[in-house]
């Protein structure tokens, strides 16, 4: 049911199209990891989980437990980590459930053996480790292996891995991951020279997956990529590899057509005044919907195949475009993100308008835009 005048599409078919492209790029024997954040960044963490898993992912990554509440129930069986900071609350929860953790200190470590003994579970953990980031992590140091040994040593843990984060990929800087590559991977030989087990080991993300094709270790963590957010291309121009596509489209339809003479000021704070004859056509999405502010007076969407300028401040659930020189009436669709006869606005345009990335853009639109998956072109339940 249509509850807003606007929707999303997602394609799940060149999602599963998505899914392969990296599959058949990583390094065989590698495990890739379907990082599902924020609602699979908008996308619905659910709907792309269960597809992930027919096509043969069982490793599945969220921020926080409720999130990855959602997907156990979806996926009895999956394998699910949250990366993110999780409150004694939410572990309890999360262990009684077998969700894996992220830990960075002996405390949290402590705290989920007292949890194991209590529910009768050997509760899994991926170590962070911090090599530049500046976020979350134990740090490379002595003290940092001599905690790790006495969690492995815990009869309720269970160590399925280690990682870090890169601080810098989306550059053509890469100094500083090449640093946080080999601080990595000498923390890593520095576990097992101690007999710390260290399970799966992971640092690569999805632009990491396009640069460094040296670094997909036991396992990649892949968010951006699969959605088709970023492609190759965003990371290195001239490669042909990973060059996904965007599985999501916005989609809405004009509520109003109104003609005015040149000097005629449209939105709030009359921030923009027309110098000439204008057509503007109202459309009913707006900040409320997660059309983000910063993009006022700078994007444009396509009415009857045409890119048709936005103009004055977003509203909270309106925006006005100027369709002037543009046949459209009431109850044309008007395409916001996605193909429209030849042209096409992307999530690189959006980023263009915004000065954000993909992904931030992204994760901006609500979940009160209901969202529609197609599958063979039709839509699914």
């Amino acid at each position: 049911m249509l509850t807003r005048p606007c929707w999303i599409n997602i394609d799940l078919d060149q999602y599963i199209k998505n899914i392969n492209i990296v599959k058949n790029g990583i390094t065989e024997g590698t495990i890739l990891m379907d990082v599902l954040k924020d609602n699979a960044y908008g996308c619905g963490a659910v709907p792309l989980a269960k597809i992930a898993w027919d096509e043969g992912i069982t490793n599945f990554a969220v921020s926080n437990v409720p999130e990855a509440l959602e997907l156990r129930e979806a996926l009895p069986e999956a394998d699910i980590l949250v990366l993110g900071y999780t409150t004694l609350d939410m572990l309890k929860i999360g262990v009684q459930k077998n969700i894996g953790f992220s830990i960075w200190n002996l405390q949290m470590a402590k705290q989920l053996e007292k949890l194991g003994k209590e529910y009768e579970k050997r509760v899994k953990i991926h170590f962070i480790l911090d090599t530049g980031l500046s976020r979350l992590g134990f740090l490379p140091t002595e003290k940092s292996l001599d905690d790790m040994k006495v969690i492995s040593q815990m009869k309720h843990i269970k160590i399925q891995g280690i990682f870090s984060h890169f601080a810098r990929t989306e550059t053509e800087d890469d100094e500083f991951s090449m640093g946080q590559i080999e601080e990595f991977s000498e923390f890593v030989e520095s576990m097992k020279k101690k007999n710390i087990a260290t399970g799966i080991v992971h640092i690569s993300d999805s632009a990491a997956i396009v640069k460094f094709r040296n670094a997909d270790l036991d396992l990649v963590r892949c968010g951006a990529l699969l959605i088709g957010s970023m492609t190759g291309k965003h990371i290195v121009k001239d490669d042909n590899n990973f060059n996904t596509k965007s599985i999501l489209s916005l989609h809405s339809r004009i509520a109003r057509v109104a003609e005015f003479p040149a000097g005629r000021s449209v939105s709030y704070d009359i921030t923009y005044v027309s110098d000439h004859p204008i057509k503007v056509a109202t459309i009913p999405v707006g900040y409320g919907d997660g059309i983000p502010s910063q993009l006022s007076g700078n994007m444009e969407v396509l009415i009857s195949g045409k890119r048709c300028k936005q103009i004055g401040a977003v509203n909270m659930d309106m925006l006005m475009v100027d369709s002037s020189g543009v046949s459209c009436k009431e109850g044309d669709e008007v395409v916001l993100l996605g193909t429209q006869g030849d042209n096409e606005i992307t999530l690189d345009d959006w980023s263009a308008w915004g000065g954000k990335s993909s992904t931030f853009f992204l994760s901006m639109l609500r979940n009160r835009i209901p969202h529609f998956y197609l599958k063979d072109g039709k839509v699914i339940d």
